[in-house]
């Protein structure tokens, strides 16, 4: 009877290698500087990596191993901060020659063109997809046109007309912006009926009916 036991897995042996997939991204991104002539080839295994690291960021383990990439890289990762772009600025920043900022929005925002499309490219077919497309330019427009449309799209929630008249207290605390009164704050519910909260922290409540109270 043997003693060789068996070895235990680590738990995330079933992972793919997301450190390996940064570092090849990265190797090729120091390359694209050093490499004119094969400089375009290695920009699109650059954006190749970037697709596939957004990819397995779709799965929450994995998604945290790329955190944890970007915080080491010490890569911005703001609200503002678009993921292929921090994606891309994980690429390069080894590199001693980065990309202008501008490159790194074009090539981000063409990523995001073909993140968008249904169906979806797959990153084996991220760069040729680009280029039907039109190229990086081409894309990166597309991108931001689809951007401007669904922030109009979400820019204008419909009006909710109240069933009754508000309270003379709340009425008195409307201010004309552009023309037309507002009063700023927004409604909470307390757990015993809702209440509108002013701006400036006075809480009036939807059932006053009181006259408006004096200094």
């Amino acid at each position: 009877m043997s003693d060789e036991t068996t070895p235990v897995p680590a738990l995330d042996h079933n992972l793919p290698p997301i450190a390996n997939l940064a570092h090849e991204m990265t190797h090729h991104a120091v390359l694209w500087a050093n490499d004119l002539v094969q400089g375009e080839k290695h920009r699109d295994a650059v954006m190749t990596g970037a697709f596939r690291l957004r990819s397995h960021m779709e799965d929450p383990d994995l998604r945290l191993l790329v955190k944890g990439l970007l915080a080491d890289a010490k890569v911005p990762t703001t609200a503002r901060s678009q993921e292929f772009t921090q994606l891309l600025n994980l690429a390069f920043h080894k590199a001693e020659v980065k990309p202008e900022k501008s490159q790194i929005s074009r090539w981000a925002g063409a990523l995001q063109h073909a993140w968008s499309c249904d169906p979806r490219p797959t990153p084996e077919e991220v760069a040729g997809f680009i280029k039907n497309e039109g190229g990086d330019v081409a894309c990166a427009k597309k991108a931001r046109e689809a951007g401007r449309a669904g922030a109009a799209f979400t820019a204008a929630p419909q009006p909710f007309q109240l069933p009754c008249d508000l309270p003379a207290n709340l009425v008195a605390q409307a201010r004309t912006i552009k023309g037309k009164k507002v009063i700023p704050g927004q409604w909470e519910d307390d757990g015993s009926g809702w209440q509108f909260v002013l701006r400036q922290g006075k809480v009036v409540s939807s059932e006053t009916t009181t006259e408006p109270a004096t200094a």
